[in-house]
């Protein structure tokens, strides 16, 4: 007799028709409708479709699930995928007018669909720094000097709503610089004039250039449609460069006072710059109408200090200096010493 092998003795021990062990099937998710439309709304509120803008969604429960998706000419797009929580991104940005835009959103995809707008209000907004453009200017489009003292006034405002306040401090005239301290640094200054960077554009509608001033006048238009019409700010050149600084407007225009030591040296009163980049600062102009030299000290008092405070300049013969005085309301403004 032959012997039976070891498989040959296992085979006879088994029943003839062994059932496979069947798997579990898994249910298919639901498929559910998706529909985007991306479009911005500008200035003049027209609205502007977005066409061509590629979108990736990533699933979050399985983030190796991705869907790239395209919107057509309209702006719109469709694409059925399985419900659940997503994702949305623009694989790209889009520049419109002197902004450029970018998405990355969450979403919900529930059993009846769901249906999204990518528009101002849920974009990343940035400004463009280095585009301003010549038609939008009253000056000559060739006068360097305004076109460089606009770039620098709308790079001002790009980094405070982006939020590079070391960049917008930059930015800033050093004696705006040196008063930051006072007024709650320069987050304390960008914020409010952002509005809590929520800046969607900043349009030069007019520059001027004269020397190292320069004025330039925008449009502000922020994402909740509000806008500022006309934003005045004057810029100097400092260190090469132009630098936000501050204008005196004159504010209160008291009869001209000449201190009995100091005949032909004239207080001119106390200014204000108005507020400029959040900041307003007082100053006086001293005059001196003799044909000397003179080192002209002022002496003021600030409220709740009890020591006064001093300010001093050189004033040329026929000269009119201006002396800054800080960022609180200065009292009893005085010349106390003239030599």
């Amino acid at each position: 007799m032959r012997a039976i092998g070891l498989v040959g003795a296992f085979a006879l021990m088994l029943p003839a028709a062994w059932p496979a062990q069947q798997q579990p099937t898994r249910p298919r998710p639901a498929q559910a409708n998706l529909s985007i439309t991306a479009a911005v709304v500008l200035r003049d509120l027209t609205v502007r479709p977005i066409p061509l803008l590629q979108i990736e969604l990533i699933a979050l429960a399985d983030t190796s699930r991705r869907f790239q998706l395209r919107t057509g000419l309209d702006g719109r797009v469709s694409q059925s995928l399985p419900g659940g929580a997503y994702r949305l991104r623009s694989l790209s940005s889009i520049q419109v007018d002197d902004s450029t835009f970018a998405w990355d959103i969450p979403v919900t995809v529930t059993q009846s669909g769901a249906t999204i707008e990518l528009t101002n209000a849920n974009a990343t907004i940035s400004l463009t720094v280095d585009r301003v453009s010549p038609t939008t200017l009253h000056s000559p489009p060739s006068d360097p000097g305004a076109l460089a003292a606009s770039k620098a006034l709308k790079a001002f405002y790009t980094f405070c709503n982006e939020g590079r306040y070391p960049d917008a401090e930059a930015l800033l005239h050093s004696f705006l610089r040196s008063q930051l301290g006072r007024v709650g640094g320069m987050k304390a200054v960008c914020d409010p004039n952002t509005r809590n960077r929520t800046l969607a554009s900043v349009d030069v509608t007019s520059a001027t250039a004269t020397g190292s001033r320069a004025l330039v006048i925008a449009r502000l238009t922020f994402k909740d449609g509000a806008v500022i019409e006309r934003d005045s700010t004057t810029l100097r050149q400092e260190a090469g460069g132009w630098v936000v600084t501050v204008e005196a407007q004159a504010q209160t225009a008291p009869a001209p006072q000449t201190a009995s030591a100091c005949d032909g040296i004239e207080l001119m009163g106390l200014y204000t710059t108005g507020k400029v980049a959040g900041v307003e600062v007082f100053m006086t102009k001293v005059r001196n109408a003799t044909n000397l030299t003179r080192i002209v000290e002022v002496q003021y008092r600030l409220r709740g200090k009890v020591r006064a405070q001093t300010a001093r300049t050189e004033v040329a013969p026929g000269a009119i200096e201006t002396i800054e005085l800080g960022v609180d309301r200065p009292q009893d403004l005085k010349i106390s010493v003239c030599r």
